[in-house]
């Protein structure tokens, strides 16, 4: 697969949208492997790449942000996935223009996160916009490939690529993906994010976890971890948190309990005293210098098999991809793994976790197109 969608069908069409003839001078800013390179010269033209990490005979290494070629060497020039890559476009797109000789042609199709600014950093660099097309849907099928296929998946220079979501569904991806991901920072939430879960996305990452702690009923996120790592800080402008004991008192700071939420300024449906459900306790001041309050890691209160118990044990095992379980008198774990094998070793570690019970384990293995075992939260059925 190249590193952008549509392969050579794609490549051919914009090679045809320029209208030039052969034998126009073309330069593929981006080239990669130099396949486009070789399509132009397969058609008759003259034709050459660059690219920073050429991974072909066909490509000069160079920055096209810094090109060592003369004003007006080309007839046209080709992008793919390129410019936006390089996280200077409008850089790039006048660096385009010094290239072309007058009355050349500039074809690329690319990422943007505003079409209208886009359109006007063409303009700005002399460009005039001609043809214009909505590729979106080729790139969500691209990047999705992509993700499971490829080493290159394109990246901007210098951007962080965040992933905010479930932690365990990270994890799963990290392991089904066999290599390092392209993600720099996690902000977890949506779940809980038991010790063993952490621990393990953060070996995989190779970099901290951000949990944040939200619920739908008071409408927003209610606290979020910092730099410093050590607790979450309350969204004190929107809640005021309490932490009680079983009968409704207030616990001092430090002391575990549910933590109870006041919502301020919410007019739909405000929360006066809503116990959560979710137990946790207040910490002393961040050394980050914050002032708002913070509060621990979140569990739930859980019936007689606790999950993010078996979370930790069974997600400590690195073959593990997802699991669901259930418990009638007997605990059934129905696993995907790396490669369908590990049943022993998850018997072991649920055995360890649950002692006394009687544990069932069925592994298969995990495919790219399976689903979530849970959609939601996790809940031991």
């Amino acid at each position: 697969m190249l590193g952008h969608p549509g392969g050579e069908e794609h490549s051919s069409y914009l090679i045809e949208l320029s209208f030039l003839p052969p034998p126009a001078r073309w330069l593929d800013m981006g080239a990669g492997d130099g396949s486009t390179v070789r399509l132009l010269q397969s058609l008759g033209y003259e034709a050459e790449g660059i690219d920073l990490n050429p991974r072909g005979d066909d490509v000069t290494a160079g920055d096209y942000l810094q090109p060592h070629y003369p004003e007006g060497s080309f007839d046209g020039i080709l992008s793919q996935c390129s410019f936006y890559v390089s996280g200077n476009v409008p850089k790039a797109l006048r660096q385009a223009g010094w290239l072309l000789r007058k009355g050349g042609k500039l074809v690329f199709s690319d990422v943007t996160e505003d079409v209208v600014q886009l359109l006007d950093q063409v303009r700005q660099a002399g460009f005039a916009v001609r043809h214009l097309e909505d590729l979106t849907e080729a790139w969500k099928e691209y990047y999705l490939e992509a993700l499971w296929t490829q080493d290159n998946v394109c990246l901007p220079r210098g951007k962080k690529v965040t992933y905010i979501g479930f932690p365990v569904l990270l994890l799963g991806l990290s392991r089904m993906y066999g290599r390092p991901l392209p993600i720099c920072r996690a902000l977890v939430s949506g779940d809980a994010c038991p010790k063993g879960v952490m621990d393990a996305l953060e070996r995989e990452l190779g970099s901290k976890l951000y949990p944040h702690y939200g619920s739908r009923e008071c409408g927003l996120g209610e606290a979020v971890t910092c730099p410093a790592f050590e607790g979450m800080h309350l969204r004190e402008n929107h809640i005021i948190p309490e932490i009680v004991d079983e009968g409704g008192r207030v616990l001092p700071e430090g002391e575990y309990g549910e933590l109870v939420i006041t919502t301020i300024g919410m007019e739909a449906m405000p929360l006066i005293r809503y116990r959560t459900g979710d137990f946790t306790r207040i910490l002393p001041p961040c050394p980050c210098g914050g002032v708002t309050r913070r509060i621990d890691t979140v569990s739930r209160r859980e019936g007689e098999i606790s999950m993010e118990r078996l979370d930790s044990a069974l997600f400590s095992l690195e073959i593990l991809v997802d699991y669901r379980a259930a418990f009638d008198g007997t605990l059934h774990i129905d696993a995907r793994t790396v490669d369908g094998q590990g049943r022993e070793r998850l018997t072991q570690a649920a055995n360890d976790c649950c002692p006394g019970r009687t544990v069932m384990v069925r592994v298969s293995s995990a495919e790219p197109d399976d689903r979530p075992m849970y959609l939601g939260k996790r809940y031991v059925q």
